[in-house]
């Protein structure tokens, strides 16, 4: 076997898919608001499961209780925010990006 059989072996075909999602992902991460979106979305997160917890854990109140309360909450704080107006249309790259 010659050095092109062992250069086009499935290592290299799947070095070549992911540089192909490069460009992507570049787009995405160029935007400035998109490294604080990933920190706020996951402050928010842990803030909800904080607060679920302590209910939980604290307050005795059942934890399925909980959640739903929190679902409750966080619904309409997004109705809130968003003036009960859709967001929409999303960029193309959301499209890529749930296509594969």
């Amino acid at each position: 076997m010659g050095p092109d059989a062992r250069s086009s072996n499935g290592a290299t075909a799947v070095s070549r898919a992911g540089t192909a999602e490069i460009p992507l992902i570049r787009r995405l991460v160029i935007s400035p608001q998109f490294p604080l979106s990933i920190v706020l979305g996951v402050a928010a997160g842990g803030l909800a499961g904080f607060v679920n917890g302590v209910l939980i854990n604290y307050v005795n109140i059942p934890a399925f209780i909980t959640t739903l309360g929190m679902l409750y909450i966080a619904r309409g704080l997004v109705v809130f925010l968003t003036n009960s107006l859709p967001v929409a249309p999303l960029p193309g790259e959301f499209n890529v990006i749930g296509q594969g």
